[in-house]
C-alpha cells in the first residue's frame, strides 16, 4: 500500500499554528481514539456496504455534485470531512477539484480511506485536537442523525473553524418518513428544515443555504419504508441490508431513469426550490 501523502491542510496547520499531528501508523492511519471514542450509532456493515458499491452509486454521485457546487460557489477547494465513513464522498469531491482530510471514528472506515491514499484521523473531531480557529471548512455528510445529542460535535466544529468558516452538512429529512431502515442505520431522528436550522444555529452558526435532495424518491420511500413501519411490519437486519444493497446498486435502466429524474430536480431546485425530499443539504457560516 502506498502511504497517504500529507494533505495540504495538515501542512498548513503545521506551518501556521505550529501544530503537530499524531504520526501515522503502519497502515497509514493517524489513530487518535481516546477511550471508547465517539459514541456514534453507525454500523460498520454500512461502511462496508458503501465501499462495495461506491463506484456506481447514483446516490453518492448526486449528493457529491450538489455539495461540490455549493463549495465551488464559496471558493472552497479543501474541506475537513468529519464522519467520513469509507471516504467515498472524498473520492467524488476530488473529481470536482475539492480535496479532503478525513476524520472517521470507525477503524474499518479509516483503514479504507488510508488505502485510497488519503489523509485520515481515526477518532472523533474532539480527539484530533485541531487548533482553535484553524479550519476553513468542515463537512458532516449524514452524521449528526447518528448522534443522540450532536451538540458537542457542533460546538467542537465551531471552535476549530476559522472566523466565517463554513459548515456543510446533509441529513435525512422528514420525521414522518422514519422507518425500519433508519433504525437499522442507527438514526436517532430525521430532520425537518426548521429543526435542522434551529439545531445548527443553536451552536453558533448562521445559515447561508438549505434545500432538499431526492424529492422524486419520497413517494416510494413512504410506501416501501414508512407505511409498513407504521403498520408494525418488520423485516429484520438481514433483509434490511439486502434492501439497502439493492437500492445502492439497482439495474442500469433504473439508474439511468433516476439520473434523468435527479437532473430535472436540479433544474427545478434552481428555479423554485424543492419543498420536500429524502435528504436536506445545508451550508452554514460560523458566527
Amino acid at each position: 500500500m502506498t502511504p497517504p501523502s500529507e494533505s495540504s491542510l495538515i501542512t498548513h496547520l503545521k506551518a501556521t499554528h505550529l501544530w503537530m499531528p499524531v504520526e501515522r501508523g503502519s497502515q497509514g492511519v493517524r489513530d487518535v481514539r481516546v477511550g471508547q471514542g465517539s459514541a456514534i450509532s453507525y454500523p460498520e456493515e454500512g461502511i462496508e456496504l458503501l465501499q462495495q458499491h461506491a463506484e456506481s452509486s447514483w446516490w453518492i454521485d448526486h449528493r457529491a455534485a450538489r455539495a461540490a457546487a455549493l463549495l465551488t460557489m464559496e471558493g472552497i477547494v479543501e474541506i475537513l470531512d468529519v464522519g467520513a465513513g469509507s471516504g467515498v464522498m472524498g473520492e467524488r469531491l476530488a473529481e470536482f477539484g475539492v480535496t479532503t482530510t478525513s476524520v472517521e471514528p470507525h477503524i474499518a472506515g479509516a483503514l479504507a480511506i488510508a488505502a485510497r491514499g488519503r489523509e485520515v484521523f481515526c477518532g472523533s473531531l474532539a480527539d484530533v485536537g485541531f487548533p482553535k480557529d484553524s479550519i476553513p471548512a468542515i463537512s458532516l455528510f449524514d452524521v449528526i442523525e447518528h448522534l443522540e445529542n450532536p451538540t458537542d460535535l457542533l460546538q467542537e466544529a465551531h471552535r476549530v473553524l476559522e472566523p466565517n468558516g463554513r459548515l456543510l452538512l446533509t441529513v435525512p429529512a422528514h420525521s414522518w418518513l422514519f422507518g425500519e431502515e433508519d433504525s437499522f442505520a442507527g438514526h436517532y431522528r430525521r430532520y425537518s428544515k426548521k429543526n435542522l436550522l434551529a439545531t445548527i444555529e443553536g451552536a453558533g452558526f448562521a445559515p447561508t443555504y438549505c434545500s432538499h435532495l431526492f424529492a422524486c424518491l419520497v413517494p416510494p420511500a413512504f410506501l416501501i419504508r414508512r407505511l409498513p413501519y407504521v403498520l408494525g411490519v418488520r423485516q429484520g437486519d438481514e433483509k434490511m441490508q439486502a434492501r439497502l444493497t439493492a437500492g445502492l446498486a439497482p439495474s442500469p435502466f433504473v439508474v439511468k431513469t433516476l439520473r434523468v429524474l435527479l437532473a430535472g430536480e436540479d433544474t427545478l431546485e434552481r428555479l423554485v426550490g424543492l419543498p420536500f425530499g429524502l435528504s436536506l443539504i445545508a451550508m452554514f457560516k460560523k458566527q
